[in-house]
């Protein structure tokens, strides 16, 4: 009977275990007009400033490197969301940035 439980246990820690894997391994891919920010306070910040349509301010935060236009077509996971932004790591590598929901397909 313990030996039976203990497969049983063991059946499910992989089953669950191995869903999780399969989740973190979603590629998603960038869609083109989207800007990505280090921080999810400058993305706040440039989202502030496109919805008030204030384009100076945007433009200088593209220029100061704070926000950056994403490539289209860039495999990505997802590592983190928070109120429609999403933070994205492309395929392969190691930096995180952050972006809107709508940004990924």
């Amino acid at each position: 009977m313990k030996k039976l439980t203990a497969i049983t246990i063991l059946t499910i820690i992989c089953i669950f275990g191995l869903t999780a894997i399969a989740a973190a391994k979603t590629v998603y891919h960038t869609k083109a007009g989207y800007v990505v920010a280090q921080s999810k306070s400058d993305l706040s910040r440039f989202v502030g400033y496109a919805s008030a349509n204030d384009y100076g301010a945007m433009n200088a935060m593209l220029r100061s490197g704070r926000a950056i236009k994403m490539r289209a077509g860039l495999a990505v996971y997802i590592e983190d969301s928070s109120w429609g932004l999403i933070k994205i790591r492309p395929v392969g590598k190691i930096i995180t940035v952050w972006t809107v929901r709508e940004a990924v397909k």
